[in-house]
């Protein structure tokens, strides 16, 4: 991956390639990055997630934002550039709780949590449920636990790297 062309992702944006190279999304914490790929095809795409859904926004203006939104977003344009619903796959990784808020950090009775500082859990559940319903398999995931951790996606071969300063790296 060395020397490999990269695009990075910012948050709430995606990018797509049909050519090999490296998408990047830096310093995950809450935000997931959504790695779609067809390999047949060679065309993929990173959406860096920063919120469950759009519903629960007052400002609607970005739909890459959104877990909910970003995702569909993200599959329309991959089709435009000639790839098939049917034989994309999901990578997906971020998610974390990085900030220990105590006794505001509570679980329901269903095992969710239901305070603001769980906002990573709410984003891993928001991607996970449009990707089901959207009939996307995840073929990986690195997500959750306290940490941050960038990405490194490539569109080549499907491989997402994931880097972070506590645990160094693996490649999914």
């Amino acid at each position: 991956m060395e020397g490999a062309d990269k695009i990075y992702v910012g948050i709430a944006q995606h990018k797509t390639r049909v050519s090999a190279g490296l998408l990047v999304c830096s310093a995950l914490g809450s935000c997931v990055a959504v790695c779609l790929y067809d390999l047949s095809a060679k065309i993929a795409g990173v959406v860096h997630i920063l919120l469950p859904d759009a519903e629960s926004s007052v400002r609607h203006d970005n739909p890459d934002k959104f877990a909910d939104t970003g995702i569909i977003t993200l599959i329309a344009e991959l089709e435009t550039l000639g790839a098939a619903r049917k034989k994309l796959r999901a990578k997906i990784a971020g998610g974390a709780s990085l900030f220990d808020f105590g006794p505001w950090h509570r679980k329901s009775e269903d095992g969710s949590s239901l305070a603001l500082a769980s906002i990573g859990e709410k984003n891993i559940n928001a991607v996970r449920k449009t990707l089901r319903e959207l009939g996307i398999p995840i073929m990986a995931s690195a997500v959750g636990g306290n940490y941050g951790r960038s990405v490194y996606f490539n569109t080549e071969n499907g491989v997402m790297l994931i880097k972070s300063a506590r645990y160094g790296d693996k490649s999914l």
